[in-house]
């Protein structure tokens, strides 16, 4: 049984959380708690909730106040039922400056009262000068929502321009909400460049290794010829160590990948939450270009091979 459940627990055998239920449903009842220590009312009052259901609004009295008491809601309630209302402004409203995370806060919390069922418990915690500024419209925050799905194609200006339009900022790095970033800039340059990099420093080592491979084979396969092995099969043979290096370095090629990349999930999944998903295109991609790079490596050398002369390969004692 976990802490959360083992406090329900207590607070369902509790007389006074009866009475204030009671007196919580009734309409226009004034209520009044006292000898309240610590976060016991954070207590009581989760536990009425839990009972309750419906929407409930805690009206702190100022900003931090607010900050402790939707906490001790996550850690007492269903955090995706907890939201907080705090000011759109850093400090205040005569200020002028104002808070990127907070407007994200309060138009979730107006989304997450307009889409509530009615099944279950809503909470908000907010404070005075909060509920002082004036909030959107049901109609206003339909017109302000974006709404993108996985799989939908967007034209790079148009989503810019709405963007645009609802006030978000074009920067290099994303660091607070009310920002937006533009992929195809240096990073990516530096990232595409260095895999194009890697990728021919490898073809250059399967080639050279397959070429010389075959140099110093050049004998042993004058030797089968001699003794009356057709085109046919030689041709066979080669195919089927094409096959097996090919295998061979998808064998280890191919789960060391995966574990590589389910740690940059991991590693990503910190900051933004992501879930792991193995890029079947990508591996896909990759068998295909091993296998090409193999072959056609292999056909090159194999070209030498068969126009060479087979008395002359078995004198050759440097092979």
């Amino acid at each position: 049984m976990t802490v959360r459940e083992q406090l329900a627990q207590f607070a369902a055998g509790s007389k006074p959380l009866g009475a204030l239920c009671r007196e919580y449903r009734s309409e226009r009842a004034v209520v009044h708690l006292e000898e309240l220590v610590g976060g016991a009312l954070s207590f009581y009052a989760s536990a009425a909730v839990a009972r309750t259901g419906g929407v409930h609004l805690f009206v702190a009295e100022d900003r931090d106040a607010a900050a402790y008491l939707v906490n001790d809601f996550y850690n007492l309630l269903d955090e995706e039922r907890v939201c907080f209302f705090p000011s759109s402004y850093k400090h205040s409203a005569a200020n002028g400056a104002e808070d990127a995370q907070g407007v994200v806060q309060r138009t979730a919390t107006m989304n997450a009262l307009r889409s509530f069922s009615g099944a279950g418990y809503l909470v908000v915690c907010t404070y005075p000068e909060a509920l002082a500024e004036r909030v959107a419209d049901a109609e206003a925050l339909r017109r302000g929502t974006i709404a993108v799905c996985v799989g939908d194609r967007f034209s790079i200006e148009v989503l810019e321009q709405e963007l645009a339009d609802a006030d978000f900022t074009r920067v290099d790095f994303v660091y607070e909400p009310g920002q937006y970033s533009v992929r195809g800039g240096i990073v990516d340059v530096f990232s595409y460049g260095f895999i194009v990099l890697i990728s021919l420093i490898s073809v250059a080592n399967v080639f050279n290794t397959i070429s010389t491979n075959v140099s110093l084979r050049r004998r042993e396969f004058a030797m089968l010829k001699s003794v009356g092995i057709t085109p046919g099969g030689f041709n066979r043979m080669i195919n089927f160590e094409c096959l097996f290096y090919g295998l061979k370095a998808l064998l280890f090629g191919l789960p060391v990948s995966a574990g590589v990349c389910w740690l940059i999930s991991k590693a990503v999944g910190q900051g933004v939450a992501l879930g792991f998903q193995i890029p079947w295109n990508a591996f896909i991609i990759a068998v295909a270009a091993v296998f090409l790079v193999v072959f056609v490596t292999m056909m090159y050398a194999m070209s030498k091979v068969r126009r060479e002369n087979i008395v002359d390969a078995l004198k050759n004692e440097n092979l």
